[in-house]
């Protein structure tokens, strides 16, 4: 991480009018790198700032993991959707991130808001249980919208 980055270091330039970023086997490496940089948690913000007056939206696909990857993509980002399966082990998943969230607004991205409606609601309400855990999912994420 000692080694600047260069503009547009790493993007690809589809036809179409698309640009991508795939991910490469030495992301597998960074995260390592990054426990020892300074200013870890905003790499990925500082390479992104030049860039974003260059397009419309920029959108990060994340692993499901709570690790310095995915607080580089939060601290980066100013709206974060969370793709959810109403079951008990998504939910348990989508507690945790939502700490790491609030952690992350309080610290470093004030800015982070997370994004959604519940268009999917008459898919979610097909049982009881998940019709309850749907009501606790947006608990939750009105949760966060309150630390605003």
């Amino acid at each position: 991480m000692d080694e600047e980055i260069q503009a547009r270091e790493g993007i690809l330039t589809h036809p179409e009018g698309v640009d991508l970023m795939p991910a490469s086997i030495s992301l597998s490496g960074l995260e390592v790198s990054l426990v020892n940089a300074i200013s870890r948690e905003s790499i990925l913000k500082q390479y992104l700032e030049p860039l974003k007056k260059n397009y419309d939206f920029i959108i990060l696909d994340c692993m499901p993991s709570l690790g310095m990857l995915t607080v580089n993509a939060l601290a980066a980002s100013d709206q974060l959707i969370v793709p959810v399966q109403a079951q008990y082990l998504s939910a348990k998943g989508l507690e945790q991130l939502l700490q790491t969230v609030n952690k992350v607004k309080r610290q470093i991205n004030p800015k982070l808001r997370i994004e959604g409606n519940d268009r999917y609601r008459g898919y979610l309400g097909y049982t009881r249980q998940q019709s309850q855990l749907r009501n606790e999912l947006s608990e939750a994420r009105q949760g966060t919208d309150d630390q605003r």
